[in-house]
């Protein structure tokens, strides 16, 4: 017996191991995590997506913007922007190859019954003149308003053929 006695003061305790715990977040904490980069990916997406698409409107109200709706190119100048805009925004739009008057229809349909369009017949093809300045200026503010109504996900509302802007 005191042979036991002798090896008491030896014996260590016994540890049992941990629990073997990983430092991970539950399920639902990976999937919360996984919708909350998902929802900020999209929205990433929708940002950048709705910057390039008013970067052609942002480009034309600069262009705009260097018109100079004194000189007598301003008419030419306006009517070639608003051409370029709906070719790029409806590139097989029918009224790219349309007649003028089709062309001051649907230009008319752009916009609100307060602000008339000049005939574009008259400015842009006949000579400059003094009394065409007022119309020039008329047509400069209307495609300023046009390309600032410009919803660059949609283009230009359609034409509808005999139709009438109310």
């Amino acid at each position: 017996m005191a042979d036991k006695h002798d090896l008491l003061p030896q014996l260590a305790d016994i540890y049992e191991p941990e629990l073997a715990s990983s430092m991970l977040p539950p399920l639902g904490y990976w999937l919360l995590a996984l919708l909350a980069l998902t929802l900020l990916t999209a929205l990433l997406f929708w940002r950048y997506r709705a910057k390039q698409q008013s970067r052609v409107k942002r480009a034309a109200m600069a262009e705009l913007a260097q018109i100079d709706w004194q000189s007598p190119q301003a008419a030419t100048a306006l009517n070639v922007l608003l051409k370029r805009l709906l070719k790029h925004y409806q590139p097989s739009h029918p009224l790219l190859s349309a007649s003028t008057e089709q062309w001051q229809a649907f230009l008319q349909q752009q916009l609100p019954a307060q602000l008339p369009l000049p005939p574009l017949a008259t400015l842009l093809y006949q000579a400059p003149g003094p009394d065409k300045t007022a119309q020039q200026q008329q047509f400069w503010l209307a495609t300023q308003h046009i390309i600032k109504q410009l919803d660059p996900v949609q283009g230009f509302t359609s034409f509808k053929q005999g139709g009438t802007h109310a």
